[in-house]
């Protein structure tokens, strides 16, 4: 007799997309985004308890994972402002971003496609950015002396 196939089952942060909803006037994150940003925002507390249920939430929070952090992992010696969100622009290209603001610059990294949850960790001065909750699939950024890199 053959085996009966298990269901899939399939977590919310892998389903759930989030609307960008604000027009940011921010020249750095702007010059980023050729094809015209549109729309951007970040994911923060307040953004995810309106766009989450009470569950998904707590379960954001018991995640260990940041969705803004101010660290220093550069060889200066103010820390960086780490931060993720979602955008849209005027071409219709949307999806996920990472900032990474120092004292003289901004450092944006983007992943298209789905405009959905992802998180901040640091780990030896180097950051992981998850784009789920409960994996091991991450991009690692790290200084590399003169700008950050991700690989």
């Amino acid at each position: 007799m053959p085996a009966l196939a298990q269901p899939v089952t399939v977590s919310w942060w892998q389903l759930k997309e989030f609307p960008a909803t604000e027009i940011t006037l921010d020249s750095d994150l702007i010059k980023i985004f050729p094809s015209g940003l549109q729309k951007i925002s970040n994911l923060t507390p307040d953004f995810l308890k309106t766009h989450l249920t009470e569950e998904q939430f707590n379960s954001v929070e018991r995640s260990g994972l940041f969705q803004n952090i101010n660290v220093n992992i550069n060889d200066h010696p103010h820390p960086e402002r780490i931060s993720v969100g979602i955008y849209d622009t005027l071409s219709g290209e949307k999806g996920r971003f990472i900032a990474i603001r120092s004292e003289n610059e901004t450092q944006i990294f983007t992943h298209p496609g789905i405009t959905g949850y992802s998180g901040i960790l640091i780990k030896n001065q180097r950051v992981r950015w998850y784009k789920c909750l409960d994996c091991n699939d991450y991009d690692l950024i790290y200084w590399s002396g003169r700008r950050f890199i991700v690989e």
